[in-house]
């Protein structure tokens, strides 16, 4: 890829120029030859970028500084102007280069990682101080940087947009607002809760009549039916046990339900004029309620919550004008109509600044149409869904919030709908299928297009859940967060108090457990019937129905699907008990494992099951050579807070980085019988991609694995659980050694400072009786574990509890 890094390294040279000193340099990675060709086009480039009309350019200083752990080197960057990241389309020009070899006195090498998940090796010649670089795509890519004294060194730089960062405020507002509310039950809020759920039956069994005599009635019905329940569930749930979790998915199922019925009000013409039957919305009685129960609603929040919620919608407000003022003459005019002129700006200012002002829903679905309306932009997505017309390929204008996903989509179609939505979408869901068929799971006539419609879904870097039970309809989640962790390098990992903290807590509670004579064992789909009726018993709303279970029986023999279950046996002599299990798929080469759904049981709290297991999964996968494992998405819900414990929450860029990179990887060869090797169909590990085909053939996107056996976990993984089977524990022993045998190391001269005087016995009368106390043997935390070698590199839904 010499042509491709060289027009990303050198912009403004003519493409001619370039081919012809590609041509002289074909087979030469290094060498003389080389160097004075990176030396000629770099004068080239600087002079050619320094004429009016070049591309916008940043400076951005290299430095090498001491990482926290010991004898850890760490990449910074320092960018001009400030830390925001540059925008997409600018060219970054480091500096420093120079001074990093003489620091190393090795040979460099430099590289960028792409979003796409290609990495560009970057050609340096010695004497140059400055190497340039064109952002062209928007994500997160990735420099690294070597020597040969020195392990890779890795730095992220996030190319962004006014439009990306229009919507991450949007989405990161709602994930603030839905769960503001922090416990404070009051009368005001019961009264609007009973009132929002009056206002519900009324509002839906009206709506329910007019649609029964409309065309396509019973249509919008079915889709109305799913809504309608999440609301009046979460309702329910408020008003009996007044948690945090069940008001948060209140005001989401609100929204949902209030995009729902904009939809059907928008297409009421086609519906034998459903929309003239109704008054508007916003003036109707069901949204008076949903006012009355967002102001009650706010009102019960604690001051701290309040003021998040306004600095949130402050951040809002300004993205929102920086997009505006970025916007090209005719772009986005409906936005802009009502950002201004419209009033629309002038609402949230006072949503924010009135102390009485109520935050409440509709301004905020305002915001998420585009240029055309969500009319057009939703017929737009619609017939973008019948098949490719290449436009999918480039950047959006405008944020979406209502994105198709056809299942005839070609696995290169999807990609690179994937990397528009990366930028683009707002909310999480994507409907895969049609507005008017929503693409169903089947674990009969049709499983294998089941099976791989999911597989590849997941490979695309989406998450998934299943709603219905009569048609269990797959939806894809393209999270604005993701709970990943990469399994190769623990050094981010340990970076963070908290995590490091929560392994530590893990660790004590093993070996409290292993000391009373407990016994903790880790299986893999050892009864996967039994870790099913669990499921459904831990989860009252679980979203794992009767087909989809059918699905992942179907999966099973296949090594599509895995249940970690982990077991507990009070005493030897007592019968072990299931405490936890994890629902999940590995896929893309095997080199990815994403958790669907997860239990644990409370009676067994105190051991804290959700976060062994957790630890213990993530090592077996290691040891398999999984590269991540994926919890899927984070919020700021309750039931999401153990995610950040033991995985890294990361923007979806980052996460698409790190999977599409990943897909690029060789699977990992294990020795073994050639009788272990599994088909899965007419599927085989030596299977080439056909990315032309649609993603409801395996054959399209990359084999979930190498399909062999030994590679997936199955049977008895830890008989008896210890420390060394957690994942990171070996590391942070080796770390928390390192750190105590750094901290007994006191020079000689502070020691001989510290001690008093022998031969005066009157210097310390004035101590009283004190009597200092003899020095206890320092414990070494990492006596339990065994060592690991120093150095360990560091290169780089779900909504379930703990």
């Amino acid at each position: 890829h010499k042509g491709q890094a060289w027009r990303r390294q050198f912009p403004h040279v003519d493409a001619d120029a370039l081919q012809a000193f590609e041509g002289t340099c074909e087979g030469v990675d290094e060498g003389e030859a080389l160097h004075e060709v990176i030396n000629i086009l770099a004068e080239m480039e600087a002079e050619a970028s320094s004429r009016p009309g070049s591309l916008p350019s940043r400076s951005c200083g290299l430095a090498v500084q001491d990482g926290e752990e010991p004898r850890s080197r760490i990449l910074c960057l320092d960018l001009e102007g400030g830390l925001d990241p540059p925008r997409v389309n600018t060219v970054v020009k480091f500096t420093g280069l120079a001074d990093l070899v003489k620091q190393s006195q090795g040979t460099l090498r430099v590289a960028m990682a792409l979003p796409c998940g290609d990495v560009y090796s970057l050609d340096w010649a010695p004497g140059l101080d400055n190497l340039s670089f064109w952002l062209t795509e928007f994500g997160l890519h990735e420099l690294r940087v070597s020597t040969e004294d020195s392990n890779i060194m890795a730095v992220p730089l996030m190319a962004t947009s006014h439009l990306g960062d229009f919507g991450a405020a949007l989405d990161r507002f709602h994930d603030v607002c839905d769960w503001v509310w922090d416990g404070d039950w009051t009368e005001e809020l019961e009264d609007a809760s009973i009132t929002l759920l009056a206002a519900l039956d009324t509002h839906f069994e009206e709506l329910s009549q007019v649609l029964s005599t409309a065309p396509m009635g019973s249509l919008f019905t079915s889709e109305l039916g799913p809504s309608r329940k999440r609301l009046e569930t979460a309702l329910g749930k408020a008003l009996e046990g007044h948690d945090a979790q069940s008001m948060g998915r209140v005001y989401s199922a609100v929204r949902s339900m209030l995009s729902f019925q904009n939809c059907l009000d928008l297409m009421g013409p086609m519906l034998g004029g459903v929309g003239a039957k109704f008054q508007r919305l916003e003036d109707s009685f069901l949204y008076e309620a949903v006012r009355a129960f967002d102001s009650a609603r706010c009102r019960a929040t604690t001051p701290s919550k309040r003021a998040e919620l306004k600095t949130a919608l402050t951040t809002l407000i300004n993205f929102a004008d920086g997009y505006l003022a970025e916007l090209a003459p005719g772009e986005a005019r409906d936005f802009v109509q009502r950002w201004t002129t419209g009033g629309l700006r002038d609402v949230l200012v006072c949503m924010r600044d009135d102390p009485n002002g109520v935050v409440h829903p509709m301004p905020f679905f305002q915001l998420r149409s585009g240029g055309g309306g969500i009319l057009s932009d939703m017929m737009k997505s619609v017939m973008s869904s019948f098949g490719s017309s290449g436009e999918e390929a480039s950047r959006a204008t405008t944020i979406e919030g209502m994105v198709m996903l056809a299942a005839t989509s070609s696995w290169t179609d999807a990609v690179l709908k994937v990397a528009r939505w990366s930028e683009s979408l707002v909310e999480d869901a994507v409907i895969f299928g049609s507005p008017m068929s929503t693409f169903g799971i089947d674990a009969n006539n049709e499983a294998e297009t089941s099976i791989a419609a999911m597989l590849n879904l997941m490979a695309l870097g989406f998450g998934y859940v299943t709603q219905g039970e009569e048609t269990t309809k797959l939806i894809a989640l393209l999270d604005r967060d993701r709970a990943t962790l990469p399994l190769e390098s623990h050094g981010a990992f340990l970076s963070d108090k908290k995590r490091r903290d929560r392994l530590k807590d893990v660790r004590r509670v093993l070996r409290a457990a292993r000391k009373k004579g407990g016994k903790l064992t880790l299986t893999a789909s050892t009864d996967f019937d039994r870790s099913l009726a669990a499921l459904r018993e831990h989860h009252a709303d679980n979203w794992v129905g009767p087909k989809l279970e059918e699905v992942w029986k179907r999966m099973l023999p296949m090594g599509l699907v895995c249940c970690f279950e982990l077991w507990y046996r009070e005493t030897s002599d007592s019968e072990p008990k299931l405490i936890a299990a994890d629902f999940g798929h590995p896929h893309s080469r095997g080199q990815a494992y994403y958790v669907a759904t997860r239990f644990f049981d409370r009676e067994f709290r105190t051991l804290q099951p959700g976060f062994l297991l957790a630890f213990a999964e993530a090592e077996a996968l290691r040891r398999r050579h999984f590269k991540l494992w994926d919890l899927g998405g984070a919020d700021k819900s309750p039931m999401m807070q153990y995610k950040p414990q033991v995985a890294i929450e990361m923007d979806r860029c980052d996460f698409l980085r790190r999977l599409r990179e990943c897909q690029r990887s060789p699977p990992a060869e294990v020795a073994q019988e050639p009788s272990d090797t599994t088909d899965v169909g007419s599927i085989t590990p030596q299977t080439p991609q056909e990315p032309h085909l649609p993603i409801t053939n395996l054959l399209s996107g990359p084999p979930p694995g190498p399909l062999k056996k030994s590679l997936l976990p199955e049977g008895v993984l830890f008989e008896d659980l210890s420390e060394e089977a957690l994942w990171g524990a070996v590391a942070l022993a080796a770390q928390e050694k390192e750190q105590l045998q750094a901290q007994q190391k006191v020079p000689a001269n502070k020691k001989n400072q510290a001690k008093p005087a022998k031969n005066n016995k009157n210097d310390n009368k004035d101590q009283g009786n004190f009597k200092p106390k003899s020095r206890e043997k320092a414990a070494d935390p990492a006596a339990a574990i065994v060592e690991t070698k120093k150095g360990d590199s560091n290169n780089n839904n779900n909504n379930n509890n703990n």
